[in-house]
């Protein structure tokens, strides 16, 4: 192999992912979908190195702040933030890039309003207060300052910096295309206010020691995943479609079942009349084992953090006045995988909705349960039969479903760090990609119905890194085949917040610790995401915890404007670092799992619950002896 990881990839400019967008769009093009932004901007929906600069704002509160706090003579540049997430991080580094030429000396003071919409619910303005937090700490701010004080608002402080490591990057924006696009162009703005004759320094230059990173030399635009020959690939780790959340953002998908499929059916239909777009179904431990709710092994079980199902009565109910031509339903089964899915298929043809009209996901994924999970019925090679068999079907009968989602989500709740979780779940995806070969069927045919399903931690950056890491080396797994398609090397993946980071002492900081880990996966470029509640260290969700979840991606989506650019922290000297190190040491375990025959074989050996076991080993105990602090439960502990 090249010595270079990436190697079977070619560079590609900005140009090829705007013709790209063009024929997706199917008459638009790029400019059509720019943002106008409040302060003038015409805000492409992607950059790259070689986007054109950003013309001078126009103008805008954001410009005016500026000016005003530049022109005082007050020792501090003080400025009260919104929740528009990136324009608030350009806008304090645009502060510091003109303060350092006009206010020498000035320090930066980021005020963060507690009620930033006067008589909304408090957990809206909590998420305002977060989401503005995050945007004071990523852009340089010298202090932060809540006004007025309130007490959850400043654990999240706390939070941020203890368990989210959000200021370990120094300074995230650094080289970031899109930011340091706003910067400069809000900081033209302010300058020509204030002194008209004046211009910005030069852009600062990368800094210094390292080698270029490889994987930016051909990922200026989206990954390799629609149309079009491979002298002509698009590139890799920036999302699965030209146009990401810019023309629809992601699919909100809560996982939720338990007790019958009656209650569990009441359940969904609130929550989609609230604003969820998806269905999510957790199905309960014996359903799992392939027991009926009436065998004496499972008394205790039944209806237990999953809803029963035992019949295809059971499955009608469950999705009751829920029409399944029209909702992406996604089911968490993987050891009963094949009588659920039939009870789905036939519960829709009840409904009069035919096979090929169906569409969600199967989970499927057998693997994962032998490393971490345990719910299998049969050993792994007839279970990887079952598998193939599925793949084969959904090919022929169900164009629109997912065959497989490939967990790593279990593997990081189970202790995995992040480099374990995605070189273990690709390892998984290798596997089944032979599978299908193995059983006859040529690569296309199944491998574009792969999904994935990732657990999203409190580590910030990481986890976005994570998931971009993951599109690089799918990519490169799938390519190895000799896929005719690209969309056949498209990694699409659903996320989930992490159940582990959540705990039952003050739980009202769960809902900081969910709206980190799900700005994260969205930045990430998830295509779909479950939000976990507030209380789910305590108990199932209560219809309040649950409406909590949901609005944190409504307004991620609605309030915060980071659908309008594509992968908006690319080129960012960290991000990228961080993407570059991730994919590089999840490659070494890769092959690790290859040198034992791959995964079916590392795992008889024991080999993948070995090192997920010494890495939550190792987690553990520096939470005990303090050196990982998790907020209320080693330190800074709610006073009674």
């Amino acid at each position: 192999m090249d010595d270079r990881l990436f190697s079977e990839f070619a560079p590609v400019a900005l140009e090829t992912w705007r013709q790209a967008l063009a024929r997706d769009l199917k008459g638009k093009t790029a400019d059509d979908l720019s943002w106008a932004s409040a302060e003038g901007l015409l805000v492409p929906p992607i950059f790259a190195p070689d986007s054109p600069p950003l013309p001078a704002a126009e103008g805008g509160p954001l410009v005016e702040s500026l000016v005003a706090e530049l022109r005082g003579g007050a020792p501090e540049l003080r400025f009260t933030l919104g929740c528009s997430y990136f324009l608030e991080i350009a806008r304090l580094r645009a502060a510091r890039l003109l303060a350092e030429r006009l206010r020498p000396g000035a320090t930066l003071t980021a005020v963060i309003p507690s009620a930033a919409v006067p008589g909304d619910e408090p957990h809206k303005n909590l998420l305002r207060g977060i989401v503005a937090m995050m945007a004071a700490v990523a852009g340089g701010a010298d202090d932060v300052v809540i006004t007025p004080p309130e007490r959850l608002l400043g654990n999240a402080r706390v939070i941020l910096r203890e368990e989210a490591h959000f200021e370990a990057g120094g300074s995230p924006a650094a080289g970031c295309w899109y930011v340091e696009q706003l910067t400069r162009s809000l900081a033209g703005a302010a300058l020509r206010q204030i002194d008209g004759a004046a211009e910005l320094p030069a852009p600062a230059a990368a800094p210094e020691g390292g080698a270029p990173l490889e994987h930016l030399g051909f990922t200026a635009g989206i990954p390799p995943f629609l149309r079009g020959p491979y002298t002509s690939m698009y590139v890799v780790r920036r999302g699965p479609y030209t146009s990401m959340y810019v023309v629809r953002p992601w699919t909100i998908r809560q996982y939720a079942g338990y007790s019958t499929a009656e209650e569990s059916n009441a359940f969904y239909r609130r929550n989609l009349a609230g604003g969820q777009t998806g269905l999510s179904v957790a199905f309960d431990l014996a359903t799992h084992r392939g027991y009926d709710s009436d065998h004496p092994r499972v008394v205790g079980d039944v209806g237990k953090a999953g809803v029963a199902i035992d019949t295809v009565e059971d499955m009608k109910v469950l999705f009751d006045q829920i029409p399944l031509d029209k909702m992406s339903v996604s089911m968490t089964m993987n050891g009963a995988v094949l009588p659920v899915m039939a009870f789905y298929i036939v519960a829709a043809e009840e409904q009069g909705v035919r096979p090929e009209l169906l569409s969600g996901t199967i989970q499927n994924d057998i693997l994962k349960e032998f490393m971490v999970r345990n719910t299998y019925i049969y050993p792994p090679a007839p279970s990887m039969r079952i598998v193939a068999d599925i793949f084969r079907f959904a090919a022929e009968k169900m164009p629109k479903f997912n065959s497989i989602s490939i967990s790593g989500y279990h593997m990081q709740e189970a202790g995995a760090t992040a480099e374990l979780e995605l070189a273990y779940t690709l390892a998984d995806g290798l596997e089944y990609l032979r599978t299908g070969i193995a059983s006859g069927m040529d690569i296309d045919d199944f491998a574009g119905r792969f999904s994935f399903f990732f657990g999203i931690g409190m580590d910030h950056f990481t986890e976005i890194a994570k998931l971009r890491a993951a599109r690089l080396l799918w990519a490169k797994i799938v390519k190895g085949f000799q896929p005719k398609s690209p969309k056949s090397m498209a990694l699409r993946t659903h996320c989930q917040t992490s159940g582990w980071s959540l705990t039952e002492q003050d739980p009202f900081n769960n809902i900081t610790r969910t709206a980190i880990e799900a700005l994260a996966a969205v930045l990430g470029g998830t295509q779909s995401l479950h939000t976990n509640a507030l209380d789910e260290a305590l108990a199932l969700p209560s219809d309040f915890s649950a409406k909590v979840a949901r609005d944190t991606q409504l307004f991620l989506q609605k309030e915060t404007d980071v659908c309008r650019v594509i992968d908006p922290w690319g080129g960012s000297h960290h991000v990228e670092r961080l993407t570059d190190r991730l994919a590089r040491r999840a490659w070494q375990f890769l092959q690790e799992v290859e040198s034992l025959g791959g995964m079916v074989k590392a795992i008889e050996n024991g080999l993948p619950k070995m090192r997920i076991e010494e890495a939550a080993a190792r987690k553990q105990a520096r939470i005990d002896a303090g050196r990982d602090i998790i907020v209320g439960v080693n330190a800074y502990r709610l006073e009674r």
